[in-house]
C-alpha cells in the first residue's frame, strides 16, 4: 500500500507541475461563441479574428493578412475534420446535417425532452450495476522488479507524434504534451514504469467524461445516445502500451478454452475485409457439399455496456501476461468514475463496476478477451466474430443443431451478463446460384422461434443476398456517392473553399470504403 501511495504522490506532483506550466505560459482566455456565429467559428478562430481586427485598426496590414491566411486554414481544417467523422453507414443524412450546420442554415439541437446531463449519467451508471462489487484478488506471485514498459526514447517518440485529440478531465491537452516532449519524456517514462511495477493506476486516470453520441437522427430518450468516454491523454497512451506489449502477445498463445482466431476486430491482424473474406469463403466451401447454408446474425443488447468487470478480469487472469500487468488491470477497473457532458452542462460523478469503456484504448481488447470463450456447440458449425457482431454459419447437414446453438449462445450470454436479442437477430438461408449439374432441390429449414428470416442480410456494412449477390449493396453506394458529391459541392461553395475534383474524389473513396 505504501508503494501505491508513493506512486500516487509522484503522479500528483507531475500533474501539478505540468498544469502550472500550462497555466503560466498558455493562460486561458474567455471567448464567447454565440448561436449567431457559424459552426466553423470556434473559440480559437474567433480569438484570431479579434486579433486580426485589432491589427487592421493599427494599420499593420501585412500581419493582419498573414493572420487571415491562418484563419482560412483553420476553418478548412475544422470543416474537413467535421466531414471526415461522418458515418457512411447512416447514408447521407449526417452529411446533409453537416452541410446545413456548416452553412449556417440550421443549428444542431442539443435538447431532448426529459434528457439532461445528470439523467444521462445516471442512465449509463445503472445499465449494469454489480451489487456489492468487490475487486478480484491480486496475484501475489509478482516479483518486485520493474516490468519493462517503455524506454525514455520511445516515450519521447510517442509524445512527439501525438495527434490532436480530446482532452480529458485533467485538462492536460495533447498539443501541450507534444510541445513539452523534451521536458516531460524522462519523467513520464519513469512514471509509466512505476505505475506497472506497483500495479497502481493514479486517480487522475480513473475519471472519464462521457460525450453522448446520438445513434439515430432524432433521439428521443436516454437509450438513443451511445456513451463515448473521453479519458485523459496519458491514460490512453498507457493503455495502448499495455495492449500492444502484453495483451496482443497473449492472444497468440491463448488457454485451451479460448480462441482469438475467430475474432477479426481489435486485433493487429484483423480487419473488416478479412472478416468478410473469411465468411464468404466459409459459406462458399460449405455450399460445395450442401444445398444451402444458414447464417444467423446474432445481436447482443448493449454488449459493451453490460460486461462485468469481475467476469472479464477472471478471463484476463488466465492469459499469459505478467502478474504486475494483471494487478494493474485490476486496479484500473476498481474505482472508475464517469460524468456526462450534455447541452453545455456537466453532471456529477458516478461509479461504475461494469461496461467496456468506449473511447478507451484498452476497452476494445478487453471485449475481445470477454468473447474469446464463445464457441459453437456442434462440430461442423462455424462462428465468426467482429467485436460484438457475431455470425453463426450452419450447413444443411447440421441444420437440426440451430436451436441448440442458439441455446448455447444464450447460456453463454447469461453467464457473461449479456442478453441475446432475438427480435434483432436475423437468419438468411444462402443457396448456390450455380447448381453445377445438380438438379436436387432441398426444402428450406423450418423457421426458428422469434428469429426473422430475410432474403438479404447486411454483414459488416455489406448487403449480401441469399444467392451470394451484392447487387443490392452496389446501387445504394452509387446513389450515396452522387448525393455526397452534391453535398460537398454545396459545402465548398458556402464556406469559400475552392472545389477540387481530385481531393473530393479521394474523400468520397474514403467515406464510402467498406459501406
Amino acid at each position: 500500500m505504501s508503494r501505491q501511495s508513493d506512486t500516487q504522490t509522484q503522479f500528483d506532483a507531475f500533474y501539478e507541475a505540468a498544469l502550472d506550466l500550462l497555466n503560466t505560459f498558455y493562460p486561458e482566455r474567455e471567448i464567447t461563441v454565440t448561436s449567431r456565429d457559424p459552426d466553423y467559428v470556434t473559440a480559437g478562430i474567433k480569438a484570431m479574428l479579434r486579433r486580426k481586427n485589432r491589427l487592421m485598426r493599427r494599420g499593420r496590414v501585412e500581419e493582419a493578412g498573414a493572420l487571415a491566411q491562418r484563419i482560412g486554414k483553420a476553418i478548412i481544417k475544422h470543416n474537413k475534420t467535421r466531414l471526415s467523422r461522418l458515418n457512411p453507414r447512416t447514408g447521407t443524412k449526417e452529411i446533409w446535417a453537416a452541410v446545413r450546420q456548416l452553412t449556417g442554415r440550421r443549428q444542431e439541437v442539443s435538447k431532448v425532452d426529459g434528457v439532461n446531463a445528470e439523467s444521462l449519467n445516471e442512465h449509463y451508471a445503472r445499465i449494469s450495476p454489480e451489487v456489492n462489487y468487490t475487486a478480484p484478488p491480486r496475484k501475489h506471485s509478482a516479483c518486485n522488479r520493474c516490468t519493462y514498459v517503455v524506454s525514455e526514447w520511445c516515450m519521447f517518440t510517442i509524445l512527439d507524434k501525438l495527434r490532436a485529440t480530446a482532452t480529458g478531465l485533467n485538462q492536460l491537452p495533447a498539443w501541450f504534451l507534444r510541445l513539452g516532449a523534451p521536458v516531460f519524456y524522462k519523467r513520464l517514462a519513469h512514471l509509466f514504469i512505476l505505475s506497472i511495477a506497483t500495479a497502481t493506476v493514479p486517480r487522475q486516470w480513473k475519471q472519464a467524461s462521457i460525450c453522448p453520441v446520438p445513434m439515430i437522427a432524432i433521439p428521443g430518450c436516454h437509450a438513443d445516445f451511445r456513451p463515448i468516454s473521453i479519458t485523459p491523454v496519458l491514460t490512453r497512451l498507457m493503455e495502448r502500451i499495455a495492449v500492444s506489449h502484453f495483451l496482443y502477445p497473449a492472444f497468440l498463445v491463448p488457454p485451451p478454452h479460448m480462441n482469438f482466431r475467430d475474432q477479426y476486430a481489435f486485433r493487429p491482424t484483423g480487419s473488416t475485409t478479412a472478416a468478410l473474406i473469411s465468411l464468404l469463403q466459409t459459406v462458399t466451401d460449405l455450399l460445395l457439399n450442401n444445398p444451402f447454408v444458414a447464417v444467423i446474425a446474432l445481436d447482443f443488447s448493449k454488449a459493451f455496456d453490460t460486461v462485468r468487470h469481475t467476469t472479464l478480469l477472471d478471463k484476463i487472469a488466465q492469459l499469459e501476461i505478467p502478474d504486475t500487468v494483471y494487478n494493474w488491470l485490476v486496479d484500473y477497473c476498481d474505482g472508475h468514475e464517469h460524468c456526462t457532458t450534455f447541452g453545455g452542462k456537466r453532471s456529477s460523478m458516478q461509479s461504475i463496476t461494469a461496461s467496456i469503456i468506449q473511447g478507451s484504448a484498452i476497452g476494445p481488447a478487453s471485449y475481445v478477451v470477454n468473447a474469446a470463450d464463445l464457441h459453437t456447440s456442434s462440430n461442423g458449425n462455424v462462428i465468426l466474430k467482429y467485436a460484438d457482431d457475431t455470425y453463426l454459419i450452419i450447413p444443411a447437414s447440421s441444420v437440426q443443431t440451430r436451436a441448440a446453438e442458439l441455446q448455447n449462445v444464450e447460456q453463454w450470454a447469461l453467464t457473461n451478463n449479456l442478453k441475446l436479442n432475438r427480435t434483432k437477430t436475423n437468419e438468411i438461408i444462402i443457396t448456390s446460384s450455380k447448381s453445377k449439374g445438380k438438379s436436387i432441390q432441398s426444402p428450406p429449414p423450418p423457421f426458428l422461434p422469434g428469429i426473422k428470416r430475410v432474403t438479404g442480410l447486411k454483414i459488416l456494412g455489406m448487403t449480401i443476398s441469399n444467392k451470394l449477390s451484392v447487387s443490392e449493396h452496389v446501387q445504394p453506394v452509387v446513389s450515396r456517392c452522387a448525393q455526397t458529391l452534391y453535398a460537398l459541392r454545396t459545402t465548398s461553395l458556402q464556406v469559400g473553399h475552392p472545389w477540387k475534383d481530385d481531393v473530393c474524389s479521394q474523400f468520397l473513396v474514403g467515406i464510402n470504403h467498406g459501406s
